[in-house]
């Protein structure tokens, strides 16, 4: 195995799940280092959680350490795609669901999945402070899918959505997004605070979809912000039933 040309190994390491590819550093020495440029990183974190609030951020910070210690290892020559799945944010804002992610610069495919339950504010204030944490993981990236459950009094005066454009302005060379929003009307969640975000220019990107688009507020308002600063744009596509889109593989 070790006397295969090296993009013949490569090609062999991405067939296999992270795990096994991983396992392959214990073949040779010229394999012990070869996993460290996987091209598809995806994680899933959906399984069932702890009712307990103690032991809900214990796992949620277990996750997210073994996501961070595979990132450190991870050489970044390579490396598409970026896939993130899990409840791990609870009771946070989209900038908080960006900045627990690790800071990939190489990444040129982002995937996030969150279900978010609102029950406590979060401030605009706070945005401009946690877009400071994820700027490099937007550098190079190409295509964001993200699709999120969101927990909340009123949808039609939750404006969290709207977070998304501060991220957006961080990725100028985005040429898709994808984005699925699938909200669940809670009575004890926090209603939302009315503000607005605005669109930079967002001169690559062609093509747009959005499912779960129910003409609330904050998603017409987002719509419209991309619609006027997407000179490239050539498809949009709305849909108000929520296409299911799961693209993380268990890690």
């Amino acid at each position: 195995m070790e006397d295969l040309p090296e993009e013949i190994q490569l090609l062999v390491l991405s067939l296999l799940p992270l795990k096994e590819a991983a396992r392959t550093s214990i073949l040779s020495r010229s394999w012990r280092k070869l996993w460290t440029r996987y091209p598809n990183l995806c994680f899933d974190d959906t399984k069932d959680w702890s009712t307990d609030d103690d032991s809900i951020k214990i796992e949620s910070a277990m996750f997210i350490e073994t996501v961070n210690s595979i990132i450190q290892q991870h050489s970044g020559i390579g490396l598409n795609k970026f896939s993130i799945k899990g409840s791990l944010w609870k009771d946070h804002s989209v900038g908080h669901v960006f900045s627990g992610i690790p800071s990939i610069s190489a990444v040129k495919v982002l995937n996030v999945h969150a279900n978010m339950h609102i029950n406590k504010p979060v401030w605009s204030s706070q945005v401009h402070i946690l877009t400071t944490r994820a700027t490099c993981m937007f550098m190079n990236l190409r295509h964001l899918a993200y699709e999120i459950t969101i927990f909340t009094k009123d949808p039609n005066s939750y404006s969290g959505i709207l977070q998304l454009a501060w991220y957006l302005a961080l990725a100028r060379h985005l040429e898709t997004l994808e984005l699925h929003m699938y909200n669940v009307i809670d009575g004890s969640c926090w209603r939302g605070e009315a503000v607005s975000y605005p669109v930079c220019h967002l001169d690559h990107l062609k093509t747009v979809y959005m499912s779960g688009f129910r003409c609330y507020r904050a998603q017409v308002e987002l719509l419209c912000g991309i619609l006027e600063m997407g000179a490239a744009l050539e498809h949009v596509t709305i849909e108000p039933i929520v296409k299911e889109y799961h693209f993380a593989v268990p890690l």
